[in-house]
């Protein structure tokens, strides 16, 4: 297995794991597989979060319970795991079809986070495992190379490499509270996005953005439709593959770096990545 530059500022973190605040700020790049081909289902995204919570679990029991039990709570009482990952990628095109995918490995991925704990429990466990489990296959671990998150100023254009969800709460006749998944063209997409960003970081740093520059967002033209499965779930979850531009403190872009925009980004949406000289 090659490893690269797997190095983390501190050899012992913190075991007070509410107050893992400050955040790492690396991505780590995982290569996976042998050369032949690997069948997945659609919902594989939901398989490599399962499959991350199990090394978790294996390498920091504790830590692993404080993400089950507690996570990083906001005020307003909603949590999350501070995590992102993208999709699967291969040196060439999957082949598809209804049931799922073919990819041919080595397969890559990258998994980012602002909590140290997190990535050295990952980083451990996964080499103790040799590999990860995703749905029926097992890929044993090729490389793994510790990146720097990407350098921004108060600017940041981005693509979304898996679509990012953002839903609203409305009533039906009877009177119920249904999830609607809204679309990029909504006022209201753009709105309830930046205060899913403004709660997630308050959730992990405990306190409240810093108030200049000012947090915006741009959505530039041309975005299309991604649903995900989660296992067990009769709807699916709606995202949105786009690109964009955000605005604001240069911690906070970041920070939507490593924890991914919108909601369910633990699960494999809302993965981001700077614009390397794409045009608007």
């Amino acid at each position: 297995m090659k490893e690269k530059e797997l190095e983390f500022k501190d050899s012992a973190p913190s075991r007070d794991h509410g107050t893992d605040r400050e955040g790492a700020r690396m991505r780590l790049q995982i290569e996976l597989g042998e050369e032949r081909d690997y069948r997945l289902p659609w919902h594989y995204p939901y398989l490599i979060y399962s499959a991350i919570l199990q090394v978790i679990a294996q390498a920091d029991p504790a830590y692993s319970q404080f993400l089950h039990e507690k996570g990083f709570s906001s005020p307003d009482g909603k949590s999350f795991k501070a995590f992102s990952f993208s999709p699967l990628h291969s040196l060439t095109p999957p082949k598809t079809d209804s049931k799922g995918l073919e990819l041919e490995g080595p397969l890559h991925f990258i998994l980012a986070s602002p909590s140290e704990v997190f990535l050295q429990a990952f980083t451990s466990g996964l080499i103790r495992q040799g590999g990860l489990t995703i749905g029926q296959s097992y890929l044993p671990l090729q490389g793994l190379e510790l990146l720097p998150s990407p350098k921004v100023g108060t600017s940041l254009q981005f693509k979304a490499l898996s679509g990012v969800v953002v839903s609203t709460g409305e009533l039906d006749e009877a009177g119920k509270l249904l999830k609607r998944y809204l679309a990029p063209t909504e006022p209201r997409y753009a709105t309830n996005l930046l205060e899913n960003l403004k709660r997630k970081y308050m959730a992990f740093y405990g306190r409240a953005l810093p108030e200049e520059p000012k947090l915006s967002l741009h959505l530039f033209r041309g975005f299309r439709s991604k649903l995900y499965r989660i296992p067990g779930k009769n709807q699916g979850i709606r995202g949105w593959l786009l690109r964009g531009e955000l605005q604001g403190p240069p911690e906070v872009l970041v920070f939507a770096l490593d924890v991914g925009l919108g909601e369910n980004t633990s699960l494999g949406c809302g993965f981001i990545e700077p614009l390397k000289g794409e045009r608007q």
